[in-house]
């Protein structure tokens, strides 16, 4: 009798789903604020989509140009909710892509990820959409993209903003492999610490769990390992692109840490 209920035991939790907290690699049921579209194009022979939101103009008003808001690294484009209903107030339409890697867009395996790669596949959404002189604003990894469509398609992009560019400070970096098997092992905590100081120069408020709960919600799901390999990559990518180049000291780097700074920013855009 003992032993019949144990094998119903093990039989009802092993037909349990993930847990409902948990997400795919494709955030399939996380909620986004707007509703996601696919661009499909093709990389390094692979086919690719690139998830993305749009938030019309309320007006036509043909003075006011789009504005393109870049995510930083291990986030989506749902961060910027908030600022994007700032910009269409002030009359502007919005557009905010998932970087390849992130988000609802493609996690191709075998890839090699740059930002050069990364920023070629953002022009290619801008170009689809027949888009010049474009608003950027960018946020850690998209600060570096945005920064290099300058330099790749001048002709497509207008004023930039850049927020907390990532640095080199982790002297330690040993590459990709070692950056996996550290993201890979992470606890909740670890990768809550790991999320502040990637997004937000280790401070943490209330405000932030939402952005959290997608890493902490694909660390649960079946995915994590092709996720955490993912992360170590676009690291590992943003390691060689500023180890070759350095940063800028000419551009301003606005706060977004806060809701004055989210103010701030949507003065100053």
């Amino acid at each position: 009798m003992h032993s019949i209920l144990f094998i119903l035991f093990i039989f009802f939790f092993s037909c349990q789903g993930p847990p409902r907290d948990s997400f795919d690699k494709r955030l399939k049921t996380y909620s986004y604020p707007f509703k996601t579209k696919l661009y499909k194009f093709l990389a390094q022979t692979q086919k690719l989509e690139m998830a993305y939101m749009t938030v019309p103009k309320k007006e036509f008003d043909p003075t006011k140009k789009t504005y393109l808001l870049i995510h930083p690294q291990e986030s989506t484009g749902a961060l910027f909710k908030e600022l994007a209903l700032g910009l269409q107030a002030k009359g502007y339409q919005v557009l905010i892509p998932d970087l390849v890697g992130h988000g609802r867009s493609s996690k191709p395996q075998g890839f090699q990820y740059s930002i050069n790669e990364l920023t070629r596949q953002v022009a290619s959404l801008l170009n689809w959409y027949k888009l010049k002189q474009v608003h950027v604003f960018g946020h850690g990894l998209g600060g570096l993209i945005a920064l290099n469509l300058k330099e790749q398609v001048p002709h497509l992009i207008g004023t930039i903003r850049v927020l907390d560019l990532p640095t080199l400070s982790d002297p330690s970096y040993k590459g990709i492999d070692h950056r996996y098997l550290n993201i890979v092992k992470m606890d909740a905590q670890a990768l809550k610490k790991r999320h502040s100081l990637k997004l937000y120069q280790g401070q943490w408020r209330a405000e932030y769990e939402q952005n959290f709960k997608v890493t902490s919600g694909l660390r649960k799901g079946p995915d994590w390992p092709l996720i955490a390999y993912q992360m170590a990559q676009i690291e590992d990518a943003i390691f060689n692109y500023i180890s070759g180049i350095g940063h800028p000291q000419d551009l301003e780097t606005i706060n977004y840490l806060s809701d004055k700074g989210r103010k701030s920013i949507l003065n100053e855009l």
